[in-house]
Formats: C-alpha cells, structure tokens, sequence
C-alpha cells in the first residue's frame, strides 16, 4: 500500500536500524543547547541542536496550517493502467514536518482490486463470470462508461526519514560500547501511500460535523437545567446551590461576574424565568467563548497529507485486476495549506469566528470571507428558557449566497456578535392571523420564515400570539406555512 522510497543506504558496512517512531503530540515547550567555553561537546548536545531546530520549524503549521503547498500532481501512469504517479511537490504534514518530493513517484493500485480466496472452494471449478449490472449496461451506452461499483481509494504522502552515509566510530560510545559502523547522515525522504475509501464520504463534512457536536455540547447546561426543573416558582436556594454546583465543575473562562451574582442574588430573583434566562444564556455564552478559542491541534505519527481519491474499475471478469477509471484531485480529497481552526459544511462559511467579537471587527472579518449581511439587529433576551434553547440552536454555518442578519448585544465592552439568523425573511404575513405587529414580534424571537414558524413550539408562539387562541388554531396556521414554504 505504499509507494517503495529511494534506496537510503549505502557503503559496504550493514547496520542495524532502531524501529522506534516518533509521536507527534500538541505542543511542546523548547529547550535549546547552550553552548559554552571549556564545554566538552557531547553527540547529545548536537543531537539536542538539530532537535531544537526541527520543533521550531514545525511550529509553522500553527502559523499557516498544513496541507499541500505546490506541486504533488497525481495522474495516471501511462506504463500501469492501475497505478498512479506523484509528480515533484511540497507539502506540510499535519506534524509540521516539511514533506518534499523531489521526482516522479509511482503508486500501484492494483492491490486495491485484490478479492482474498475461499479457502473452500474446489479448485478444478471454473471462474464464474459476473453479468454487467444494469447501472454498468446503461453506462456503456453513454460517455463516459461509469463502473457499477467502482474500488476507491484515497492517495495520500507523508515524510519519512532513512539514514544514510554508515563509518565506522573512531572511538568507543560514552557506554563504553564500540559499534562496527555509524549511519552519519538523516536523509529527508516521502512515502506515497493508499487507503480505500467509502463512498459519500466527506471529510471536510465530517470534520465540521464534529466541531459542530462540540459547539452545540454548551448548551447542556441548560438541557439538564430544564430536566432538573420543572417548576422555579419556590426553588430559589435550590436552583442556586444547583447553578453554583455547575460552575465549580465548569471553569468559567469570560464572565467571572456569574459566580458572585449568583451568591448574591435573591432567591425570589433565582426564580424568576426572565432572569434565569440570562444567567443560563452567559453561561452557555462563557462556555462557547472558551470553546471558540483556536487550539493548538494535534495529530498522531503516520499522518499523510490527502492528495487525491481514486476510482477504480474493477476486471469485468471478476478477477483480481483493475484500471484507474478517474482521479479527483480536488478538495474535499485533497487538502491545500490551509489552518485548522474553522472548519464549515460544504457550501457555508462558519461565521462562529466572529462571535462576542465587537461588531465593528466582526463586520469587517465577515466582508473579507465574502459573507453578505443585513444589518445588524439587536439580541433580546426570551421569556422563557424554552425560547432561549430555540435561539440557542441557530446554526453558526452561514450558507453561501444568502445574507445573514447578525445579532448584537451591548455591554460595557461595546457591541458583541452572539449569533446569526441566517434564514429567508418570508413575508409572514400572509399567514391567517398575523399582522405587521405581529410578524416583527416573531422576527425578535428567530422566527423569520415559513419553515421556523412551522416548527416552533407553542410555549414560543405563545409569547405573541394571546392564551385565547386554541392550540387547533395555532395547529392550523403552522399548517398554512407549511404550505407556504413548499411554494
């Protein structure tokens, strides 16, 4: 599965290499040599400047990101129709190491194709033959003829090392020990590898998915509020001791104001839904802010850098050969130099960079990424915990080609972006039962389209539309918008 390196060694001496790996981990603090006079100068202190010198270099990768920088093109190998070859290139490795290839390198795919035996089976009976797919016939009619089921794989390199230039020690080690011979030089080198791939995958999707999870992991603290709660007219003291009991366990990183309003508060003011709503809103803000952060990443040993997916057309015959049908060299298969700290679903652009930033900077950072805005409005805090969680799940992943409308809150540090509303202004008044009124009191509480009124629960609409009105009458206008927004 991995593309053979040039030879590293040479000379007559044969020496034993070590099989130990080096692991890449987040972030280390340097210690440099220092060198002084009378200074008896040991393998180890020069071992410790090279050292030294590779983990300042490779804090690059913090800097600018890591990825393909130039080169690495992968195309067919006209002398294998299942392989592939790696033109000369420069890449960054998620390690930070500089990745170099300095000639062609070519790949075999054809391992890829390889179906294991059945240890079972007769071997004096024929090889069956497989009828091409209905998919494959009605491919054949067309251009191109797409494969039924195509092998993929994933092409990726990585750096590697091979030491080279063995001599033999003049002088026994500081163990005492003589070895027969020394490799005296560290060849830089890359390997060209493969591992299959599944089909629909993105990951580019996946990564953003993941961050997403972990963004969406603030608001817990509300949800488990609310499944502890379900009355706060007499449990002052004890949604104080529970509010206190979460944040000794949950550092607070923005707003250490929390811990001493809450040991001050009344308990009649604890259980108040209104005043809640903005205890637990800064905490899930607290939590994000710290979350929101860019951390220093880190990544395990054998981290290749993506370059491309490969199809595979399988032998029509059923047998163990195959053809590179196509190669999609683009992301999400091939990953450019690029940073890892805001990563977004296909076809958006993650705005949560820019949150509890001061709107002035946001605006500006939103232009840059080409993101259309409305003007901005501002952040009012719900009635109701219910209403706040609705606000609270407003995706942070701006869609491209559409204008968000970001939401602003004032404090004492000036105006700061806590999310965005980044759904269609419907005109929600052609929905029975709502007037302009109406329709701007919705639009305060994130309902700005057909599909978010028709999906909003009864506890929010109950905050515009009066208790008089039947629970069947609400059913029946959310029905209406439904309506609307399959137009």
């Amino acid at each position: 599965m991995t593309a053979t390196p040039p030879a590293a060694r040479t000379g007559s001496c044969t020496c034993q290499q070590g099989c130990a790996q080096e692991e890449c981990c987040a972030l280390d603090c340097l210690v440099r040599p220092r060198f002084f006079s009378g200074q008896l100068l040991t393998d180890s202190d020069l071992g410790q400047l090279v050292t030294w010198t590779s983990d300042k270099l490779r804090l690059g990768r913090y800097r600018y990101g890591w990825g393909v920088v130039c080169g690495l093109e992968v195309r067919c190998d006209p002398a294998n129709p299942s392989g592939v070859i790696v033109g000369p290139g420069y890449g960054v490795s998620c390690c930070g190491e500089d990745i170099v290839v300095c000639e062609d390198a070519k790949l075999d795919l054809s391992g890829a194709c390889s179906q294991p035996g059945d240890p079972c089976a007769d071997p004096g009976a024929p090889v069956p033959t497989t009828a091409p797919s209905a998919a494959s016939a009605a491919g054949a009619k067309g251009f191109p003829p797409w494969p039924a089921e195509p092998v993929i794989v994933d092409v990726t390199v990585a750096y590697a090392t091979a030491q080279t230039d063995p001599t033999t020690p003049l002088a026994p080690s500081t163990c005492g020990q003589r070895n027969g011979c020394e490799f005296g030089r560290v060849r830089e080198t890359s390997v060209v590898s493969y591992a299959p791939g599944v089909a629909g995958t993105d990951p580019v999707k996946a990564a953003a998915e993941r961050w997403l999870d972990g963004y969406n992991q603030c608001t817990d603290v509300l949800r488990q509020f609310r499944d502890t709660f379900t009355s706060y007219s007499a449990n002052g003291e004890e949604i104080r001791r529970w509010l206190q009991g979460w944040i000794s366990k949950h550092r607070l990183t923005s707003f250490c104001f929390l811990a001493d309003e809450l040991a001050t508060m009344n308990a009649r003011v604890l259980a108040d839904e209104r005043e809640l709503v903005k205890i637990l809103f800064y905490l899930v803000q607290d939590c994000r802010n710290s979350y929101l952060t860019c951390a220093c990443f880190a990544c395990g040993t054998g981290t290749g850098v993506p370059l491309a997916r490969v199809l595979l057309r399988p032998s029509p015959n059923g047998g163990s050969g195959c053809s590179v049908f196509e190669i999609d060299a683009y992301p999400p298969y091939r990953q450019p130099l690029h940073q890892q700290c805001w990563p977004a679903l296909p076809g958006t652009v993650n705005g949560a960079r820019v949150i509890w930033h001061r709107w002035e900077d946001a605006c500006t950072t939103l232009a840059g990424l080409g993101v259309a805005l409305n003007h901005r409005e501002e952040f009012t805090f719900p009635n109701t915990l219910a209403g706040l969680a609705d606000l609270l799940r407003r995706s942070p992943f701006l869609r491209c080609g559409e204008r968000a409308t970001p939401q602003v809150i004032s404090g004492l540090l000036g105006h700061r972006v806590v999310g965005f509303w980044n759904a269609p202004n419907d005109d929600l008044t052609r929905i029975s039962g709502i007037g302009r009124g109406r329709a701007e009191q919705l639009r305060s509480r994130g309902i700005r389209s057909y599909q978010d009124f028709a999906a909003s629960p009864n506890d929010l609409l109950r905050e515009v539309f009066p208790a008089t009105l039947r629970d069947d009458a609400l059913a029946a206008m959310q029905k209406q918008a439904r309506e609307f927004g399959n137009e």
